[in-house]
């Protein structure tokens, strides 16, 4: 049975200089997919089609006192279709009252996209 989580999600888009055209921009999201005691974090981006950069998804798994921290980067471009792409995924190990707190960078040159969630 899979069930999808709640979560709390932030999504900011950020510029280190104004925009001069729209075509660079970028978005990000990620989403929680739960089924038993694993959960699926799924790190997105879009975008204008072809669009490419580096990303980083930083994953804190916190069950108790416990404490984990899982990072994964690399290169992603948007799809054909414009996104959502997906540049992240990972399975982790949660415990019904874990709390699983998620940060993704997106970079294109100087232009950022940040995103953060969290679990409930």
């Amino acid at each position: 049975m899979l069930r999808i989580v709640l979560v709390l999600s932030t999504l900011a888009i950020i510029s280190a200089r104004p925009a001069l055209a729209d075509e660079n921009v970028v978005h990000c999201d990620i989403r929680f997919e739960k089924s038993g005691r694993m959960t699926t974090i799924t790190g997105l981006a879009g975008g204008q089609a072809g669009l490419s950069g580096r990303y980083r998804l930083d994953a804190q798994i916190l069950n108790g006192t416990n404490r984990s921290v899982s990072r994964q980067g690399g290169a992603f471009i948007i799809e054909p279709d414009g996104g959502p792409s997906v540049v992240s995924r990972m399975a982790v190990s949660a415990a019904p009252q874990t709390r699983i707190a998620v940060e993704l960078t997106l970079e294109i040159g100087p232009r950022n996209a940040i995103c953060r969630s969290e679990t409930l």
